[in-house]
């Protein structure tokens, strides 16, 4: 049989064929341009411009599958979740099926199964039509959250706090596939890991350094780990544990959470994800666990079940940020950043190019990873080491 791979990640940052050395299969992908020739030895392979909206993908899927069977398809991108899981049940392959990848990837059926289910989650409505988000913002007021029902990375998501910012982009007429939720307060938490049959194996929680809509403002966000030791994390474990219990959960997936801690210490969900964490969180999850979850996934989806770090075991916590650019021409920034505790680097920007500032929650010019013995410390230590990439950048206005 075969395996066949949906992918738009360079080798580097999945290397599947080290990854199914010990298989028997064939590997077949399809995928995008700019990576399709990293993969030299699949047997079959085909790449395709605006891959994620281009149907000939899925005719090709079918078609393959019809001269040549396979057995499982490896998607580890948020946007393939559900061309994925419609072509698994199309063709009878195991796996997620679409009714659990909705449930996973389309934000109403996700907030709708939560509710259903006693699960906390902000109020909110289907936009319709413009009266809608009127009759939302009578019940429950300002501030109301405005997103795309299959959004990711927080694009097209808008916060209004008041009457005359909706009006202002009312005008825009952008309602359309979308949905409204009430503004929750408090700092906002992200559990990842991996669960069987169900069952959660393996989770990391941590908190946000600001959060994904705080681009909005022009701020960076980032992610700091709790310590084993930390008030809120078996809370927040226990909480997702129970969302998986509820929710249509793959047999063998990774998840990404998102989750409130409210001012009144409640725990509300935002969203889930049956996907790896991005934004090169998960490196930081491989510096203090050793465990690569992209790796684990897809070869646990074949049949080849890795051991996985232990609940209790210790851990030094890690932290990430994205630096932000600014509005203007990166002349100059830093090629290193001075501190031993600083655990890895990245410069993201392109010297003599012109930024707009950030236009998604991810965007960023340098990336800066740091560990410490607590989350307050990683938080202080990602304070200071962008504050240095930002005081050492030299931007044209």
């Amino acid at each position: 049989m075969a395996i066949l791979v949906l992918n738009r990640y360079p080798k580097s940052r999945a290397d599947y064929e080290e990854w199914f050395k010990e298989l028997d299969d064939e590997l077949y992908m399809l995928g995008y341009e700019e990576t399709i020739n990293d993969f030299n030895n699949f047997s079959e392979r085909k790449s395709f411009s605006n891959f994620l909206k281009n149907g000939e993908v899925d005719y090709e899927a079918i078609n393959l599958f019809n001269k040549k069977p396979y057995r499982a398809i490896i998607s580890l991108e948020e946007g393939e979740v559900l061309r994925a899981a419609s072509l698994r049940d199309r063709l009878g392959i195991a796996g997620q099926s679409l009714e659990s990848a909705l449930a996973f990837r389309n934000k109403l059926i996700m907030k709708t199964i939560a509710q259903k289910n006693g699960i906390p989650v902000a109020p909110f409505k289907k936009i319709d039509t413009p009266v809608d988000i009127f009759e939302f913002v009578k019940q429950y007021g300002f501030p109301i959250v405005v997103k795309p029902v299959l959004g990711w990375s927080s694009v097209d998501t808008k916060v209004f706090y008041s009457e005359r910012e909706l009006m202002n982009w009312m005008k825009l007429g952008e309602w359309e596939h979308k949905l409204v939720e009430s503004y929750i307060g408090g700092r906002m938490y992200h559990v990842d890991g991996v669960a069987i049959d169900k069952h959660v194996k393996f989770a990391c929680a941590s908190s946000y350094v600001n959060t994904c809509l705080h681009y909005l403002e022009e701020k960076g966000k980032g992610s700091a780990m709790l310590e084993l030791e930390h008030p809120l994390r078996e809370r927040l474990v226990n909480f997702v544990k129970n969302i998986l219990q509820k929710f249509p959960t793959p047999d063998i997936t990774t998840f990404h959470a998102e989750i409130f801690h409210t001012v009144d210490d409640n725990l509300v969900m935002c969203e889930i994800a049956s996907r790896t964490v991005g934004s090169k969180v998960q490196e930081i999850i491989s510096q203090a666990f050793g465990i690569d979850l992209n790796k684990f996934v897809s070869r646990a989806q074949c049949g080849l079940m890795d051991e996985l770090p232990s609940a209790n075991d210790l851990y030094e916590p890690r932290g990430i940020y994205f630096v932000p650019p600014r509005k203007g021409i990166l002349k100059e920034y830093p090629d290193s950043i001075p501190f031993d505790w600083c655990t890895g680097y990245i410069r993201t920007g392109i010297v003599g190019e012109r930024y707009e500032g950030p236009i998604r929650s991810n965007d960023c010019y340098a990336i800066c990873m740091v560990k410490g013995d607590s989350e307050k410390r990683v938080q202080e230590r990602l304070s200071i080491a962008s504050t240095y990439i930002q005081e050492n950048s030299i931007w044209e206005i």
